[in-house]
């Protein structure tokens, strides 16, 4: 529907959004790619992750991308990744047929059990709970007794030849969250959002349904929750790089 280069990848309510960089975002000097960034006004740094499709020996693949208000997909040679964002704190990712490494500097990683980990990243002001669902799950982040100075992510199929994580924003604290509804459940979900949304929107002439529908998703997906001095949901301008009230 939109081209994530231009228009990240987001949802009502959330500080957090996808987007390619650098893109519109011409003074971004980090390695160019997918990024998962947070847009909280007191983070020192946006970019949480690099976000690659990897293969069975962990090179990046090429991919191109398929972005609707409910999903994202990376599609390669190989197979998909999928991203829904099915509230504002949520992110699942599944792989079909390939992997995922998300990437990053400077973190603090606390293991809880087998299958999740808790990420304190200071320079964004934010955590994150990941948890595997499903597949081959390792997060290697070797510790220097101050920090991890490297995180990376990895995500591998298993036998199903899928895999499925996700990540929950928690400011605060964290509470274990049953994921019952299927990731196909969660894509319904929000494509049902913004057709409510969209469907409260001026009616235009036919041609110009396609520009209503981005038009619509653009001010669907700009509007952040209440959180700090934010005491009601606000619109950005953009969640490109004006993420002002």
């Amino acid at each position: 529907m939109f081209d994530i280069s231009c228009v990240p990848f987001s949802r009502y309510g959330s500080y957090l959004v996808f987007s390619i960089l650098p893109g519109i975002r011409k003074f971004f000097t980090g390695k160019p790619g997918l990024y998962l960034r947070v847009l909280h006004g007191d983070a020192r740094k946006g970019e949480v992750f690099l976000v690659e499709p990897i293969d069975d020996g962990g090179n990046p693949l090429c991919y191109t991308t398929e972005t609707s208000p409910e999903l994202l997909r990376l599609t390669t040679s190989t197979g998909s990744l999928e991203i829904c964002m099915p509230d504002e704190k949520t992110v699942r990712m599944r792989g079909k047929g390939v992997g995922v490494r998300l990437s990053r500097g400077s973190t603090v990683v606390v293991p809880q059990g087998d299958h999740t980990w808790l990420l304190n990243i200071f320079e964004c002001r934010t955590r994150f709970a990941l948890t595997a669902l499903s597949g081959k799950v390792n997060v290697p982040a070797p510790w220097t007794g101050v920090d991890c100075t490297q995180l990376e992510v990895l995500g591998r199929p298993d036998e199903s030849g899928t895999f499925e994580i996700v990540l929950e924003e928690c400011l605060v604290g964290w509470h274990p969250r049953e994921h019952t509804d299927s990731f196909d459940a969660c894509v319904a979900g929000v494509r049902q959002e913004f057709t409510d949304f969209l469907n409260r929107c001026p009616s235009v002439p036919e041609q110009l349904a396609e520009a209503r529908r981005l038009a619509a998703y653009v001010n669907w997906s700009a509007v952040v929750a209440s959180d700090g001095l934010i005491k009601r949901p606000a619109m950005y301008m953009s969640k490109n790089w004006i993420t002002n009230v």
